[in-house]
């Protein structure tokens, strides 16, 4: 949601950063986990998360974020 709300380039990007690192291998974002062991994290699906994480990627494609 953070990133979705910023206006931010570098704050959009460390969001980014962070999402990229605590997916825990799965490519999948989690409802919560623990930030010194992404591993560990409270289901392996949540569809609301990965929902929010395609429409922020799919905004910033629209937005042309990548150039």
């Amino acid at each position: 949601m953070q990133a979705l709300t910023s206006e931010s380039r570098e704050e959009i990007l460390e969001c980014l950063d962070m999402l990229s690192k605590t997916h825990a291998g799965t490519n999948y974002m989690h409802e919560s986990f623990n930030p010194s062991m992404p591993e560990e994290y409270s289901r392996p699906w949540f569809a609301w998360a990965n929902t929010l994480f395609a429409e922020l990627l799919d905004r910033l494609m629209e937005e042309d974020f990548w150039r």
